[in-house]
């Protein structure tokens, strides 16, 4: 009776191991907590083999070894399983679930308010148009930091105007080449820019739009700004920024040998879309 109680039990074990070998496999490929609760179980199940084998003796030292070598294993299992899941939170918090390198290309629209402070009085006075700009640039993501460079080109309707003032400005066109730094959070992407800006403006000496009384300056100065991305697909990115744009205090030169300088300032609040290749 006792030999037949032995042969069962190892019977038992022996079908109990096959299935704890598929059951290992499962939970090697995968964190569900739900694998481990079903090896939970089985070992339980290891546990109470000799209530369904009819055996009573506990006593079989290569029975009590295979059951200790199970559960060591299970254990070792589950906490091999937590220390990789823990890696993640440790090592990739917050990791970028989108790539942000390459080339792109974008249109934008928006508002482009102008600022000009001159005059013999030293007047500042602004105003502002609708504008739009086409971008090209370049990213690359080291782990969660995106470096890049980008290069613009605006059109502006912006024009300003004071009833003090008998010379208006007007923007014509302008354009920067910038540095970018953002920080990818998944599908979006924070941003700082800067660099240089270039920009043609034209003043009216009599103010009436009498083209023999125009002087156009092409400016040099600096852009600032920043925004945010949004990668809306795998190739639409989505933008809003806004740009500051100072060209210092120029001199503008019109036809009868007047010069009157302008301090000239620009503001660009955009929305684009843009295509990454």
């Amino acid at each position: 009776m006792r030999s037949d109680n032995h042969g069962k039990y190892i019977a038992g074990v022996t079908a109990a191991t096959a299935q704890f070998s598929a059951l290992r496999c499962v939970a090697e490929t995968s964190r569900d907590t739900r694998d481990h609760a079903r090896i939970t179980s089985f070992l339980f199940q290891i546990y109470n083999l000799k209530d369904r084998c009819g055996c009573t003796d506990l006593g079989n030292p290569g029975v009590i070894s295979m059951i200790r070598i199970l559960l060591a294993s299970t254990c070792l299992l589950a906490v091999c399983g937590g220390a990789l899941a823990a890696d993640e939170v440790v090592y990739q918090p917050g990791a970028s679930t989108y790539n942000w390198s390459g080339l792109y290309v974008g249109a934008a629209v928006g508002l482009n308010k102008l600022s000009v402070e001159g005059g013999d009085d030293v007047r500042r006075f602004s105003d502002g148009g609708a504008s739009g700009a086409i971008y090209a640039g370049y990213n690359h993501q080291f782990g969660n930091v995106v470096l890049g460079v980008e290069a613009d080109l605006k059109f502006s309707g912006a024009e300003v105007e004071d009833s003090a003032m008998y010379i208006p400005y007007e923007a014509r066109l302008a354009g920067s080449a910038r540095v970018r730094a953002g920080y990818a959070l998944g599908t979006l992407l924070p941003y700082v820019t800067g660099g240089v800006a270039i920009g043609s403006f034209r003043g009216d000496h009599g103010g009436q739009g009498n083209s023999e009384d125009f002087a156009t300056e092409t400016l040099t100065g600096y852009a600032v700004g920043g925004g945010v991305e949004w990668a809306a697909t795998e190739k639409l990115i989505v933008r809003a920024e806004y740009i500051y744009s100072d060209y210092g205090t120029n001199d503008f030169d019109y036809y009868n040998g007047d010069i009157h300088d302008a301090d000239i300032r620009s503001h660009d609040f955009r929305l684009g879309v843009a295509y990454k290749f």
